[in-house]
């Protein structure tokens, strides 16, 4: 009786899966799903501003003297729009301008940043700003616990009117 049960469940399980996989691959998933992008028109800017000294990671793996972890890093989707590498003193704000490849809708900018070894044992913070025509429009302080490095995301939202901008997650 045992066998005959676990045929069943076998059978049942494995046609099951079939049919799923038959099923995803006949559905074209592509023309759901893809949406047209439309790039923004005015000009706007990045502001990241450390409450700390940043320095490369010294506990990256690093396979040469090339291939190091950056100090602070900003990516705008995919697309690294912020890379360095040397050591900074704090408070000392980095502009991305003019900050290309931001598009009507929804945007997400990734920052990660790598205290000095002595600042490990407090929490660190790094502002981020978006700035449009030298105004501000949002800003969020992104927190790091204690001995790790600060990294989050800033995600935000443009629309096509001048003053319709809206921001997800907004804290400081």
């Amino acid at each position: 009786m045992r066998i005959f049960v676990t045929v069943i469940v076998w059978v049942v399980f494995i046609g099951g899966l079939t049919l799923y996989m038959k099923h995803r691959d006949s559905v074209d998933y592509l023309e759901d799903n893809f949406h047209e992008f439309k790039m923004v028109e005015k000009l706007y800017a990045l502001e990241v501003t450390p409450s700390f000294i940043l320095e490369s990671d010294p506990f990256a793996l690093a396979i040469d003297s090339q291939d190091s972890s950056p100090a602070l890093l900003v990516r705008l989707g995919n697309h690294e729009i912020l890379k360095v590498d040397d050591p900074l003193t704090i408070s000392e704000t980095f502009t991305v301008e003019p900050l290309d490849g931001l598009i009507v809708g929804e945007n997400e900018i990734y920052v990660e940043a790598s205290p000095l070894v002595e600042h490990f044992t407090t929490q660190n913070a790094l502002r981020v700003r978006i700035i449009e025509n030298g105004y501000p429009l949002a800003e969020k302080t992104i927190w790091s616990p204690p001995g790790a490095k600060v990294s989050g995301t800033f995600q935000f939202t443009l629309k096509t009117d001048n003053n319709n901008f809206s921001e997800d997650n907004h804290d400081h």
